[in-house]
């Protein structure tokens, strides 16, 4: 495939981020949209991802992202034709005991109506100075 000489908007990336951009443009009336990938579109970062999706952020507007990111799972199969295999199952994140700071804060902002609960974690002691071997340098 050949790439154009020109384009209204070009994206470096074809992940989830790069694609929803070049999706949204589209639907916006800009058609002459080019995503660059090294790769496949999707092999990245994002095919490696768990798929989880959360609600429990600090901010107002990464609630509100998420929120809107799983209407768009509700509704993917009749937009796109295709079933994601979204599922709501549940989300729990939990820790040993010892590594709860002590007290649990809510996230809520002004309006009141964004009110995560959380608590504070310690990363966990360590007990070597190199990083783990899942680390690149």
């Amino acid at each position: 495939m050949s790439l154009p000489r020109t384009a209204s908007a070009v994206i470096i990336g074809g992940g989830v981020v790069g694609c929803s951009i070049a999706y949204h443009l589209a639907r916006r009336g800009l058609h002459d949209v080019v995503v660059l990938e090294r790769e496949t579109v999707g092999s990245g970062t994002t095919s490696k991802a768990a798929g989880g999706i959360r609600v429990q952020f600090s901010s107002e507007t990464e609630i509100r992202f998420s929120l809107e990111s799983i209407r768009v799972f509700e509704r993917f199969q009749e937009e796109f034709g295709v079933d994601p295999g979204y599922r709501k199952i549940g989300y729990s994140i939990s820790s040993p005991r010892s590594g709860i700071s002590g007290s649990s804060r809510s996230g809520s902002h002004s309006s009141g109506r964004w009110a995560p609960t959380f608590a504070s974690l310690r990363p966990p002691t360590r007990r070597s100075s190199s990083p783990p071997s899942a680390w690149t340098t």
